[in-house]
């Protein structure tokens, strides 16, 4: 039955799934395309499902993790991967660990192969999958394409599981080759998105500040500081001045998500993908810098406010300064105490969501465990813990950890984190 179930998949896949289209097409066809590829992939799905249900196999100890490699295939072949326990510490620098947004929880659900079984994943996380897939006739069939997907590589409907490996997500992500960051798939503006963000992170390094002005400073970690950096004369202000188009990234449900604030801080090589368009992290922030630094993208909303679209972005570049004083030799005289950063951390995840409440604390945790190591042996007493279980009640998770840090604080200030609802009450995330 696997046989013929392969070779009628492999005969029709070629009009289940295509790469994204560039040519233009009206309203109407779109919606007739989509139509189509709705009722091809519900007939994936349910041929796939006449395959046998896969079977987690238990995570031997703490120090171990699952990681799965993508089955290099061509475009009109369904998705395989092959999932395997490994030692945390033995496979160090050997996968790339994925960050992205699981998304809506009523979207599509997509059949895919795991060790020859069926698996069922999110229509988001498959076209993920689809576009990371090396083809068996390109150069990255040579290379395997090895991966940590929390949704694939944890058994979510284990409790106990996830209880066990989210504590050492922040090792899993500091020990990947490279941490890829989906921001989503590709579209028609996005090749000239990347076309200028390359060409800002490039000029920035050559261009040179305006003399009429002061000394060029770095860019400021305010908004009230960005005002006074000096102007700088180069051709891309025409050419890219008043393109919004960035904020088809920073917009991104990204840059929203609770648990990535952890994925990309605690990383050292992080790319990312919109589509089959890359860019790494350093040069991004060289490039949205730049054009920020040359007013080609306003700050302000309505000529008043501030663009609130930008603060995830600031505020990410405002913890890595923070979290980089305490790889420093003169931490002690900036770098804030555990209490205090795990307030900073709490407030930087604010306005995030998090499909699970909990994820709001549980979120931040490797960070902190990480800043606690490497703090001086005079900071213990003032150490919080963070214990992940999801079988506790959330109300029990929010006040354990409010009691902690109104102790080491002996301020209130938590209780100026939690968001407020419109009626002004208080809620959990």
């Amino acid at each position: 039955m696997k046989r013929d179930l392969k070779k009628f998949v492999t005969r029709k896949w070629s009009n289940f799934r295509t790469p994204p289209s560039s040519d233009p097409s009206t309203p109407a066809q779109e919606a007739e395309k989509k139509l189509e590829r709705d009722r091809k992939d519900q007939e994936l799905l349910e041929w796939t499902q006449q395959l046998p249900a896969f079977q987690y196999s238990p995570i031997p100890d703490k120090g171990y993790i699952r990681l799965l490699e993508i089955v290099p295939a061509p475009d009109n072949e369904w998705i395989q991967v092959r999932v395997s326990n490994v030692s945390l510490e033995e496979s160090a620098q050997t996968y790339d660990a994925l960050s992205y947004v699981w998304g809506d929880p009523n979207q599509p659900r997509m059949g895919i192969s795991v060790n020859g079984c069926h698996f069922e994943v999110y229509e988001s996380l498959y076209d993920i999958l689809f576009s990371l897939r090396p083809s068996p006739d390109s150069a990255a069939a040579t290379s395997k394409v090895v991966l940590w997907v929390d949704a694939i590589c944890i058994n979510q409907e284990d409790v106990a599981e996830r209880n066990a490996q989210v504590p050492i997500m922040d090792s899993i992500y500091r020990n990947a080759r490279r941490t890829v960051i989906w921001l989503g798939p590709e579209t028609k503006k996005t090749q000239r998105i990347f076309e200028m963000l390359e060409n800002l992170a490039q000029d920035s390094k050559t261009a040179a500040p305006d003399p009429s002005f002061s000394d060029r400073e770095t860019l400021p970690l305010t908004l009230m500081q960005y005002h006074k950096t000096p102007r700088v004369k180069t051709s891309l202000v025409e050419l890219y001045g008043g393109d919004d188009n960035i904020w088809r990234i920073l917009k991104a449900s990204w840059w929203y998500r609770s648990w990535t604030l952890q994925e990309i801080l605690l990383s050292t090589d992080i790319t990312f993908f919109m589509g089959r368009y890359k860019m790494d992290w350093v040069d991004f922030c060289a490039a949205v810098d730049h054009g920020f630094r040359l007013r080609i993208w306003s700050t302000l909303e309505q000529g008043t406010f501030v663009n609130k679209d930008i603060m995830p972005y600031f505020t990410i570049k405002d913890l890595q300064r923070r979290l980089g004083l305490y790889s420093s030799a003169d931490r002690s005289s900036e770098a804030e105490h555990g209490p205090e950063i795990l307030l900073t951390l709490l407030e930087g995840c604010r306005q995030r969501e998090s499909k699970d409440p909990r994820d709001k604390i549980y979120a931040v945790s490797g960070i902190l465990k990480n800043i606690q190591r490497l703090s001086s042996p005079a900071d213990a007493v003032n150490q919080v813990k963070i214990d992940a279980d999801y079988a506790s009640p959330v109300v029990y998770v929010y006040r354990m950890m409010s009691q902690q840090l109104i102790l080491t604080t002996k301020t209130l200030d938590v209780l100026g984190i939690f968001p407020a609802r419109r009626d002004g009450a208080c809620r959990h995330g």
